[in-house]
């Protein structure tokens, strides 16, 4: 477990994805909240559902590569 934070006095790629990517959809939700005319409700309901779905997506992306980086000969 450690690993998927810490790796050789560094942070693990892991780490810095689901760090930019929290940073990048702050950013973007912060913009839509400011730009759109829509009650909070509905953008929360939106940054949830998108946000859920691009978590599944990047951990499913890591365990195809974890898998792939084992088969490799």
């Amino acid at each position: 477990m450690k690993r998927l934070f810490w790796v050789g006095e560094r942070f693990s790629w892991p780490f810095v994805v689901v760090l930019a990517y929290v940073s990048l959809s702050l950013v973007a939700v912060d913009y839509a909240w400011r730009n759109v005319t829509m009650p909070f409700e509905t953008l929360f309901i939106y940054a949830v559902a998108v946000n859920t779905a691009v978590i599944f997506l990047l951990i499913f992306s890591y365990r195809i590569f974890r898998r792939r980086r084992r088969v490799r000969p």
